[in-house]
């Protein structure tokens, strides 16, 4: 025995080899060998006892036990009835181990009759803790019940105070059942007490339709939990919602001793049906959700956004496949969703649409290098070349002449509708898609605006200024292309114009007719260009036949009033000289030497008004130069017979001689001739005396 009981490991060991020679363990020889053995061992029981009764003190409901019989579904009562059994089975195995180990008279010895002592001890404390008797006590005391009705309604404060709705089936109630149930399994519990036992088989038969009712509850709250601010949604789902409200006013009436087999189970189908419909339109709502975001960022193409809207529009009808309510309501608040991104779109459509015009505009034709008057201002570009705009095609336009009628082909007015047509054609990208029906219209009435977005104009979030802005950039840029073309027709008067009419406008004022020539000179230049386009916006003209044929004339109407300048050129030029010959002829045939007074005045009075002469002869004079040299200048053909100015010149540098000559010599016989004068005006006064006076 001793050997055996060296060689083992652990205590368990031990007292297996002492439960096996348990027989001979009171003879004396054997209980002197293994007397040390035993204390060690009996040490062991004692600890172990301490341990379990320290786990006594600790309670069940501050065990794990605790929490093992909760998962298991084991109700409180029962668990520490069972946690207090398990107890008292470890205890009398501890103290059948110490009677295995002093022999079958264990109980007359020292330290095994203390270790029963304290065991019993032990067994009374855990019997005065055993909790069936308050258990019992309470089931008497509380009410069992089952008039009660089903539902009942409380208050719920937090961050939103709400009304919540649940199961007035008290949970002890159901705590009875799984006493009862498992008490009646448990061989050291006194039978139930009848009450309790009715109750709880009331309990049973009522515990899966309570289960029902707050599975489906739960079930309502979680699925209107998914409709949080989304009255909306709850519109469309007012059938089912009615359904299963109406279900609950129903059960408001109900206890729990009227039939509850029917109600239970409508009540969780009207709430399954509500849960299903809810999902279904989440999952609707979140696929329309994705369309109108994808309304703000797709391409802009009429057919991109046709897709989205013809996705929208099978959703909806899906919807009301499944007969969702009010879908005529919240269709028209769904199209205006949509309305307010396309008109987000629109907008940003306009703003593309006008930088692409302004880009276009201020692009500078490679084959424009006329002006006509007008100048074009090559800005920088600072728009964003990442920037995808729209296309604007480039208008073209042609200058023509037609039985004499300068016309523009085609007029100013098809240009602006060719703008005007490409903008609406931009827009009608957005504004002709279709509105989403609850109930698709006929097949006649699809064409009709009314069923289109056009109201979109009206509803663009800057109001009319979009509009106005691009029909500005259009209405700019024809108004500059008919003041351009405005300049051209001007030159249609040199189809009406005459040299006659020329003639009884300017008469024979050769300044006048200076200036004509000049003017014409000028003007023509601007036709010697290779240039035979000019860029007006988005507009191009094309004026080689106008400008080939506009020329002609000028030349031909310059000529005509060159040659009829030249005319009056030579008339003033003969006049002139011999004006001038006349008048030096005149100044050397006078003779300052005669004695008679009468020709000295004579004399004198023929300077006088060549010397008036002078100025306006001057003026001639130059007037007659600068026209000759305008004629030498543009290149007129003399006739042989011309005059010339340099001969003009000539007879007047020999007038001035002659003048000056006279004009010298009779200031110097002035005060002798007025001596002379005065003289014979007093011999003629005294002949007169004389006469009167015979």
């Amino acid at each position: 025995l001793c050997g055996e009981l060296d060689q083992a490991q652990k205590s368990s060991e031990m007292f297996r080899i002492f439960k096996h020679y348990y027989a001979l363990l009171d003879r004396p020889r054997v209980r002197n060998a293994v007397r040390s053995y035993q204390r060690q061992l009996l040490e062991n029981v004692k600890y172990d006892i301490s341990e379990l009764h320290k786990k006594f003190k600790v309670q069940y409901h501050n065990t794990n036990n605790s929490h093992m019989s909760d998962v298991r579904d084991i109700p409180p009562t029962s668990g520490q009835i069972i946690w207090m059994a398990q107890i008292e089975r470890q205890l009398d195995g501890y103290l059948e181990r110490v009677g295995h180990v002093l022999g079958p008279n264990w109980t007359k010895h020292v330290a095994g009759r203390g270790l029963k002592e304290t065991g019993e001890i032990f067994k009374e404390k855990l019997r005065e803790a055993n909790p069936y008797a308050q258990w019992v006590v309470e089931v008497e005391h509380h009410s069992l019940s089952f008039k009660k009705p089903i539902f009942d309604i409380e208050l719920t404060r937090g961050e939103r105070t709400r009304l919540e709705l649940f199961v007035n089936f008290h949970e002890r109630l159901v705590t009875l059942a799984k006493e009862v149930r498992i008490m009646g399994w448990l061989s050291n519990v006194p039978r139930v007490p009848n009450r309790a036992g009715v109750a709880a088989r009331k309990a049973n038969l009522l515990y899966p339709h309570v289960i029902s009712l707050q599975a489906s509850i739960k079930t309502y709250t979680i699925t209107m939990a998914k409709l949080n601010d989304r009255d909306d949604l709850v519109t469309l789902l007012a059938n089912w919602y009615n359904a299963v409200h109406d279900q609950v006013a129903l059960g408001i009436e109900f206890t729990w001793d009227n039939p509850m087999q029917a109600y239970v189970s409508e009540f969780a189908r009207l709430v399954t049906l509500f849960q299903r419909k809810v999902n279904i339109l989440l999952d609707f709502d979140r696929d329309l959700r994705q369309i109108l975001d994808k309304l703000s960022s797709c391409d802009y193409t009429h057919k991109s956004f046709l897709s989205l809207v013809r996705n929208a529009q099978e959703i909806v009808l899906k919807m009301k496949e499944e007969k969702f309510a009010n879908l005529e309501a919240w269709c028209a608040d769904f199209n205006n969703k949509v309305e307010h991104k396309l008109g987000q779109r629109l907008h940003a459509a306009l703003l593309s649409w006008c930088k692409a015009f302004s880009k276009l505009s201020k692009k500078k034709s490679g084959g424009d290098g006329g002006d006509w008057g007008m100048d074009d201002h090559d800005d920088d570009d600072d728009l964003d070349g990442k920037e995808k705009l729209p296309t604007i095609n480039l208008l073209k336009h042609e200058l023509q002449i037609r039985n004499h009628v300068i016309v523009l082909s085609p007029p100013v007015e098809k240009a602006r509708a060719g703008l005007i047509m490409q903008l609406q054609k931009h827009i009608s990208i957005v504004i002709g898609l279709p509105r989403i029906f609850s109930t698709p219209p006929p097949e006649k009435e699809v064409a009709k605006s009314v069923l289109k977005q056009s109201a979109l104009l009206a509803r663009l979030p800057s109001g009319r200024s979009d509009l106005i802005n691009v029909h500005a950039l259009i209405h700019q840029d024809m108004h500059a292309l008919e003041e351009y073309v405005r300049e051209w027709f001007q030159y249609q008067a040199l189809w009406d114009l005459t040299i006659e009419t020329i003639v009884a406008r300017l008469g024979d004022d050769l300044n006048a007719w200076r200036q004509l020539l000049t003017e014409l000179k000028l003007v023509r230049r601007l036709f010697d260009t290779s240039a035979t386009t000019k860029k007006i916006g988005v507009v191009e003209v094309q004026y080689s036949q106008a400008q080939t044929r506009v020329a002609m004339k000028y030349d031909a109407v310059h000529k005509e009033a060159m040659k009829h300048y030249a005319s009056l050129l030579a008339t003033k030029c003969n006049s002139f000289f011999r004006e001038v010959h006349t008048l030096r002829e005149t100044l050397e045939g006078m003779s300052l030497e005669t004695s008679k007074t009468a020709d000295s005045i004579n004399h004198i009075g023929t300077i006088q008004r060549a010397k008036k002469r002078i100025i306006p002869l001057e003026s001639a004079l130059e007037q007659l130069t600068s026209g000759e040299s305008l004629l030498e200048r543009q290149r007129y053909p003399f006739p042989s017979d011309w005059l010339r100015a340099i001969q003009a010149e000539s007879e007047w540098s020999a007038f001035q001689s002659i003048f000056e000559r006279r004009n010298t010599a009779i200031s110097g016989q002035v005060a002798h001739l007025q001596m002379r004068i005065v003289t014979e005006e007093r011999q003629l006064e005294t002949q007169i005396a004389e006469l009167v006076h015979d």
